[in-house]
């Protein structure tokens, strides 16, 4: 099976909103010969960052109500990326026509994409958006309208055009050596941050992960353990915390010397957690409770709370997340986001503190918290003193990471210590 069949048979099986797009992505990339596997990984994530953009594309043509049939959907949608994103000469169409099912529908699909392309050329730099600045930017950068107002409203249309920009490009991942694994990496890649280094060969990377020797992550995925300050000899409980990445940072940075608890609800992903911690050969505790309702039975000198959210902040590494960002579900989110926070606030020992921490930087999932925790217990958000590579992202009374060339990854995060 070639690279574009296999994309055509996974965008005729990709659902926006309800698929589990890095699942189905890791699936289908097991089964793709390694030598095309990177080619794959690039394709199907850029068809997704520009899907609704490709979806635009292909209905100038279409009477108002006119329906196209999921598969033909998936052959004219890998047809224009190739052809106007990788820039494939347009004949490249006839060996789309060719992974077209039914028969009947060959000269239709032909004839929708050959009219397309007429239409909107082939520099995707100049294709036909709506004439409203607002929905031209949400086209081009296949977001929902209402994520973009919401953006424009809080900032300004250039400053959501930039961070649209930085979204819709592959995030540079680091890695950080796992000081406990028997034999240590040998990758000798350039370090640039203490214990975090740039990846120079990823394929190597990956297998050292895979044998427990490193962990794979985006930088400002430390920021949140540079928050909480974890020192030798406490007692930390990780209330959310598969699949352990952050554990795992906090065991490295205390050279194993701390008592590490991390929970997780959901059963897979409480196994692949404990996999995880065998897999590096750390001491680290695994339970599985409801956070909201963690026992109360022990205390915790620090609770780190890397809360579910609407992961805005990573939508370059999972482009699906855009389909996902609904209101209704957000709205879910906060109830669960504070409930785990005042549970973790309950743990603590007296003088302890707790790090709230999410990949999103939307201002509506860190803000109206602190506020909800500062009004209801005696605890209160600080942001100082801290480390110092923290200083710059405060606002207020936490700190926010907003998309950028020098730090793609959006974050939000809050230190809360008693009064």
């Amino acid at each position: 099976m070639d690279n574009r069949t296999r994309l055509v048979n996974f965008f005729e099986n990709f659902y926006p909103g309800k698929t589990d797009f890095s699942k189905m992505r890791e699936d289908f990339i097991n089964e793709t010969p390694k030598d095309i596997r990177p080619l794959f990984y690039n394709d199907v994530t850029q068809i997704t960052r520009n899907y609704l953009l490709l979806d635009h594309l292909m209905t100038l043509p279409l009477k108002k109500g006119q329906k196209i049939s999921r598969s033909n959907r998936a052959v004219i949608f890998c047809a224009l990326y190739d052809i106007i994103f990788r820039a494939q000469p347009p004949h490249v169409v006839n060996e789309y026509i060719n992974l077209v099912k039914h028969k009947k529908d060959k000269g239709f699909v032909n004839w929708l994409l050959r009219t397309v392309l007429q239409t909107t050329g082939t520099d995707p730099e100049s294709l036909p958006l709506p004439s409203s600045k607002i929905k031209e930017i949400s086209m081009k950068y296949s977001f929902p309208v209402d994520f973009t107002v919401k953006l424009s409203t809080e900032f300004n249309k250039k400053k959501a055009e930039d961070i649209f920009k930085v979204l819709s490009r592959e995030v540079p991942s680091v890695y950080m050596p796992n000081k406990s694994a028997p034999e240590l990496s040998t990758l000798n890649c350039p370090e640039i941050l203490p214990d975090i280094y740039t990846i120079c060969d990823m394929n190597a990377a990956l297998q050292a992960q895979r044998e427990g020797k490193i962990l794979i992550f985006e930088k400002t995925s430390m920021f949140p353990v540079y928050l909480l300050d974890a020192q030798e000899g406490e007692e930390i409980l990780d209330l959310a915390a598969s699949p352990g990445n952050k554990s795992f940072m906090i065991y490295n940075q205390t050279k194993g010397k701390v008592k590490l608890t991390l929970n997780d609800p959901d059963t897979q992903r409480y196994d692949f957690m404990v996999e995880n911690v065998k897999k590096w050969g750390m001491d680290m505790e695994t339970v599985s409770y409801d956070g909201r309702n963690f026992p109360l039975q022990k205390k915790y000198d620090a609770v780190f709370v890397d809360a579910p959210c609407s992961n805005t902040g990573v939508i370059s590494k999972k482009p699906d997340i855009k389909f996902k960002l609904k209101n209704t579900k957000m709205n879910k989110l906060k109830d669960l986001q504070a409930g785990l926070v005042k549970r973790g606030l309950q743990l603590l020992k007296p003088g302890g503190r707790l790090v709230y921490s999410i990949c999103s930087f939307l201002k509506e999932e860190i803000a109206p918290l602190v506020e909800e925790i500062e009004a209801s217990t005696e605890f209160r958000s600080v942001i100082s003193p801290v480390h110092f590579r923290l200083e710059k992202f405060s606002e207020d009374k936490y700190f926010r990471i907003i998309p950028s060339e020098d730090y793609p990854v959006g974050f939000s995060m809050a230190l809360f210590k008693s009064k």
